[in-house]
């Protein structure tokens, strides 16, 4: 089982070719989250998984934003 980084979310989106930095962290997470719904939407995905990825791409925004 995965830890639960980001670490984590970026190399299970590696394995499907999803390669993602603009160089702005807060676009690279929308475009996480964005990829991780397309894998759910098309069954590449299981919804306990998606729910992990998606709740550690949330923490890690507002982590974000609280720094800003």
């Amino acid at each position: 089982m995965m830890s639960g980084t980001m670490y984590d979310v970026r190399k299970y989106l590696r394995a499907y070719n999803a390669f993602i930095y603009t160089g702005d962290k807060l676009t690279d997470l929308d475009l996480i989250e964005f990829e991780l719904n397309e894998l759910k939407d098309n069954g590449f995905i299981e919804q306990d998984l998606y729910l992990k990825f998606i709740l550690i791409v949330r923490k890690e925004r507002r982590l974000l934003k609280s720094e800003n």
